[in-house]
């Protein structure tokens, strides 16, 4: 997990380093309408917006993990209790 971290806080640096030397005026064209932005606010939005998804997919992810395992420990959870009942029959 810390090297996780370490590796996030790294890239995230070098995005903000190329962003602040990429400071020039373009024109982003996004449909019919024509947008005069800094290129270090574009690079920006766009690594934000890119976060933005992976953290949505791995929550995404996270969710369909947790309620498998839900599933899973419930059915584990059945057939314990449909062990333990012919056991306690052969005991009486």
């Amino acid at each position: 997990m810390q090297v996780w971290f370490v590796f996030s806080l790294i890239f995230s640096i070098i995005v903000v380093a190329f962003a602040a030397l990429n400071s020039e005026v373009v024109t982003i064209k996004f449909f019919w309408v024509n947008y005069d932005l800094s290129q270090s606010v574009v690079i920006l939005l766009s690594a934000a917006c890119g976060a933005a998804i992976a953290i949505f997919l791995g929550l995404f992810s996270k969710i369909k993990s947790s309620l498998r395992i839900r599933a899973l420990t419930s059915n584990l959870e059945d057939a314990e209790t449909k062990n333990r009942k012919p056991a306690k029959e052969v005991s009486e």
